[in-house]
């Protein structure tokens, strides 16, 4: 029984040491669709802010919005939720998960993917 509780408390300091490792200050992500060329990109003020900038192209005319991000950094997993400055296209707040790969350094998505249904991967590009 001790052994098991010892364990325990070994895992979960390894927990929180993995949690407190990445650091995303500074970095920046980014994603070009394949299909429209759109680009999207997460750029990291702290593991707790970031901005959202989108820019797209359409009959000639490009159009971009910017986000202010709320972030939370769990493990290798980042919650992220976007208020973007155009309301009108974008009312509701934009939330995705990234599972962070620490061999790549990339976010790979994992509520929003491709249209192969894909996780979509944010390369990091600084």
């Amino acid at each position: 029984m001790k052994r098991l509780l010892y364990f325990t408390i070994l895992l979960s300091l390894c927990n929180v040491t993995a949690q407190q490792k990445l650091n995303l200050t500074g970095k920046t992500f980014s994603y070009t669709d394949p299909q429209t060329l759109g680009v999207e990109k997460y750029s990291f003020l702290s593991n707790s802010k970031a901005t959202l900038l989108m820019v797209s192209s359409y009959n000639g005319q490009t159009f971009r919005d910017v986000g202010n991000c709320q972030s939370l950094v769990e493990g290798n997993r980042v919650k992220i939720n976007c208020i973007c400055e155009d309301r009108d296209t974008f009312p509701d707040p934009l939330k995705e998960i990234f599972i962070y790969d620490a061999k790549t350094g990339n976010l790979s998505t994992t509520i929003h993917f491709d249209q192969n249904r894909r996780p979509r991967v944010f390369e990091k590009t600084n």
